[in-house]
């Protein structure tokens, strides 16, 4: 109850770990499945509730991911770490559970933060997200109200996702806001990222707005992160 929200996301809020945690739950359902007969009530109450939880799961994957089955980078996610959406789909449905996987012209999950816009042939991934569990920022950028679009299929605007782990100085930058595709101002980063895997003052997100019309869909939110400078 406290690592899945209850609109399906991981609450680290990183699609590449989301995807992670989705295979263990994957792997439990299996296990329980295939030694159902060694389990005891309690027990095979405690995996009912874990496979209850992994359509939301599937789903919130589903939301997160590019018409070209790849995840959105949205703070620690990078490609080949996790399996693939399609993958982790295909091993739910091996295991009897229906994905239920559909998108909508305008996608909004208040509890984990990120919406999607689809219109045509253009798709908008948003971070409207808080930072992360504020007492765990460990995979968190500073990427506030940063989008990613895919138009006809193909990426166009992307944020610059992980490629090392660390302290260096390209792990700092991977994680600052210049790396992302959002307001960076007074060559500060929104949220103060440092050490690696810490966060100090960090953004807060307010004023979040969706509406869809038949030809308009609508997307507003501001964030404090720069309230701070003068």
């Amino acid at each position: 109850p406290e690592q899945i929200l209850i609109d399906g996301g991981q609450f680290e809020r990183s699609p590449m770990y989301h995807a992670l945690a989705l295979e263990d739950m994957l792997d439990l359902a299996n296990i329980a499945q295939a030694f159902d007969g060694a389990l005891t009530p309690e027990q095979k109450a405690v995996f009912n509730d874990w496979r209850g939880r992994i359509p939301a799961m599937l789903q919130w994957l589903k939301t997160l991911s590019h018409p070209d089955g790849g995840i959105a980078f949205f703070n620690d996610a990078s490609f080949a770490v996790a399996p693939e959406s399609n993958a982790l789909f295909n091993y739910a449905l091996r295991l009897g559970i229906e994905p239920r996987l559909t998108t909508t012209k305008l996608t909004y999950l208040p509890v984990s933060g990120y919406a999607r816009l689809e219109l045509g042939t253009a798709v908008a991934l948003v971070d409207v997200a808080p930072v992360g569990p504020d007492y765990l920022p460990a995979h968190a950028h500073a990427d506030t109200l940063s989008f990613e679009m895919s138009l006809n299929k193909k990426r166009l605007i992307v944020n610059s996702g992980t490629s090392v782990y660390g302290i260096s100085a390209e792990r700092h930058r991977q994680r600052g806001t210049a790396a992302h595709s959002t307001l960076f101002l007074a060559n500060e980063n929104s949220s103060e990222v440092w050490g690696g895997f810490r966060v100090g003052r960090r953004a807060h997100v307010s004023e979040i707005l969706a509406e869809k019309t038949l030809k308009v869909l609508k997307l507003t939110a501001q964030h404090d992160g720069y309230c701070h400078l003068a």
